[in-house]
Order: C-alpha cells, then structure tokens, then sequence
C-alpha cells in the first residue's frame, strides 16, 4: 500500500489487499499526512485481489470525512469489490464516486 501527497492530493494506491489486517497501516499512513491540506481523494484498487468488510469500511470512512469536509472522493475498484459494495447496499453511497 502506497499513500503520497501532492499539492492538497491524496492518493491511495491499495496494491493487493485491503483488509483487515491492511486497515491499521493505511490508518497510520493517513494520520502523517496533514488531512487539513487535502482537497481530493484518489483511491486505486484494480489490483486488489483481497478486500473484506474492514476494507469497505475504511472506504466507507475516507469518504465519510470528504463528504463532512467537503472534499472530493473517487475511488477504482475491480468488479469483485463492486459486487461487495452491491452486497452491501453502498452501491448507491458510492454513486458517482466509483470510476
């Protein structure tokens, strides 16, 4: 997982996984950034061969906060992590973020 910023940019490559055992260091990685400064989230999952319910709801929270701060989310995700999205019923939380 690689999470870098650039003028009030974050973005989140998650690489293979996002679970629960990816959902601290992601945690971590977020909390030495200056959140204040960030105007956009760009998460990219298309590689993602693991994702659980840990990982949507880290998502879930990311874009949680951008929506209260008036940020911008988008987030790419492989056509697995849609259908848990779907199983879920946040196909239609994340409408319009998902590209």
């Amino acid at each position: 997982m690689k999470v870098f910023t650039d003028e009030g940019q974050c973005f989140i490559d998650l690489e293979h996984s996002l679970t629960i055992k990816d959902v601290s260091t992601l945690h971590i990685k977020l909390s030495a950034t200056n959140i204040k400064e960030i105007n956009e989230f760009f998460i990219h999952g298309m590689d993602l061969k693991e994702f659980d319910t840990a990982g949507l709801q880290i998502l879930i929270a990311i874009k949680k906060y951008a929506d209260k701060n008036n940020k911008e989310f988008q987030m790419s995700v492989g056509k697995k992590e849609r259908e848990l999205i779907k199983f879920y019923e946040m196909d239609e939380y994340f409408k319009g973020a998902i590209v």
